[in-house]
């Protein structure tokens, strides 16, 4: 199954909205990696690298990749200015730049590497970073992507008994260890900066109605900074978060595929659920399917987040039929067609 493929059946969208997706996200520099398609992406060839996520996390703490990392275009721009055109002093800051990414994802305030100068570890992460393209990195809208070299790939693929072939990029995943002189901080170390998503979320993305996601999300960026669940203490600062992401997305109302919330609504309709359409409506959807509950306490009530979000087929109710008609839908981009028996013979 190719990552278009997962991404279609799990966000319920058909092919050319997520190719759509993935050139915005490709275009802004969110999004980087060499495949050539968006239906080559997720294969083991073509690594995928993001601004935000640490490709790094299941390393050892003093360990990182040789693979490419981002900075902010602006960030960018401003460093030309001031290093011009000394590699030496580029592969230095960009060392550091480097390792904090390969551990939290990208630039946070108080980040700190302790080490001496002179260590080795740092003397050989810079010296990798004499192996990426720093003065002709790849420029996006809003970020700059630095990545290792053919001379690089040469120099770490030595002596590895598989042959990494001219498209073949999964050696960007090949790993340092720079040793115990440098002291690595991890999300551990800064977890005000983060906030915890409970991993089932992303199964309910198919059946959520347009921006539930997006507030979902907010509402757990909020609640569980620090990396902790803290309950709201009225239901007003729970409301105000969903009105303030209603908001923001009536910018966004050209991006709403009628034809698939007409779907969502049918499966809603069949669970006896208020498809959402307000602040308070959104509030009793999530009530109503477990992701909020409401919780007394010794001083009043709270509104508590799940820990563990049940998976949906716990929840719903989800007809063969409307799964079948979901798939036509992905296969068509139209709600008309997924209600013809004979639709596979209308494509062909």
């Amino acid at each position: 199954m190719t990552i278009t493929k997962k991404i279609t059946d799990e966000l319920l969208l058909p092919k050319d909205e997520i190719k759509k997706s993935f050139k915005v996200l490709r275009d802004k520099g969110i999004l980087y990696t060499e495949a050539p398609s968006v239906d080559d992406v997720g294969k083991k060839e073509f690594p995928i690298r993001m601004v935000g996520q640490a490709p790094a996390a299941n390393l050892k703490k003093n360990e990182i990749t040789i693979g490419p990392f981002p900075i902010e275009k602006e960030h960018y721009l401003q460093l030309k200015k001031r290093f011009g055109s000394d590699k030496g002093i580029w592969a230095t800051y960009l060392s550091l730049i480097k390792m904090q990414y390969e551990k939290i994802g990208g630039l946070i305030e108080g980040y700190g590497i302790k080490t001496d100068t002179k260590s080795k570890g740092l003397v050989l992460v810079v010296n990798l970073l004499n192996l990426f393209n720093i003065k002709n990195p790849m420029v996006f809208k809003d970020f700059v992507w630095f990545c290792p070299n053919e001379k690089c790939k040469k120099i770490f693929t030595k002596g590895i008994k598989k042959k990494f072939l001219k498209d073949d990029f999964s050696w960007w995943n090949i790993y340092i260890n720079v040793g115990p002189e440098i002291n690595l901080e991890t999300v551990d170390d800064h977890s005000e900066h983060f906030s915890k998503i409970p991993n089932n979320l992303f199964y309910w993305m198919k059946y959520f109605p347009v921006y539930i996601g997006h507030i979902v999300m907010r509402l757990y960026s909020v609640g569980s900074k620090g990396l902790n669940l803290k309950p709201f203490s009225d239901i007003s600062g729970i409301l105000e978060i969903i009105e303030k992401e209603i908001d923001n997305s009536k910018s966004k109302r050209d991006d709403v595929n009628p034809d698939r919330e007409l779907l969502i609504k049918e499966l809603l309709d069949y669970n006896n659920i208020v498809y959402p359409v307000d602040a308070k409506s959104v509030f009793d959807f999530l009530c109503r399917i477990k992701i909020i509950s409401v919780q007394k306490t010794k001083s009043g009530i709270a509104y508590v987040l799940a820990e563990d979000i049940k998976h949906p087929y716990k929840i719903l109710k989800i007809p063969s039929e409307w799964e079948e008609r979901a798939e036509k839908y992905i296969k068509t981009g139209s709600v008309l067609f997924v209600y013809f028996n004979d639709i596979d013979e209308i494509l062909s």
